[in-house]
């Protein structure tokens, strides 16, 4: 999982407009999306990581749900800049979220494993 969210969120901040772009005419309010975008994508992936080192089966499964809210809320950013009239397609935004989105499922897909493991422990 982390092999997936460490490139993720170290690619944020090398495609902020300032890197990749002429800053838009709309920079503040770009801006604070930017910020937002790289709290969110960044946390998946350290909340992620932090899921090993977890002392209980509940803890590590709360890193993981963190993380998969991370990912939406970076998932969210990058659709409302798609959005924005300032970024037209074809920009790296349109590769960042279609990793979000790939991120989001693979996140989705774990989480929910996780608790259909722990039902059937349950049940057992």
């Amino acid at each position: 999982m982390e092999r997936a969210l460490l490139p993720f969120g170290s690619w944020l901040p090398d495609s902020s407009p300032s890197k990749t772009e002429p800053m838009p005419s709309r920079s503040a309010a770009d801006h604070v999306i930017w910020v937002q975008l790289l709290k969110s994508g960044t946390s998946a992936g350290a909340n992620s990581s932090e899921g090993p080192g977890a002392q209980s089966r509940k803890e590590w499964l709360t890193r993981r749900h963190i993380a998969l809210k991370e990912m939406r809320e970076s998932h969210f950013w990058l659709r409302l800049l798609r959005d924005s009239a300032t970024h037209p397609s074809g920009t790296t935004l349109d590769g960042l979220r279609d990793e979000s989105h790939q991120l989001v499922a693979i996140l989705t897909a774990a989480v929910k494993s996780a608790h259909a493991n722990d039902s059937r422990r349950d049940r057992g």
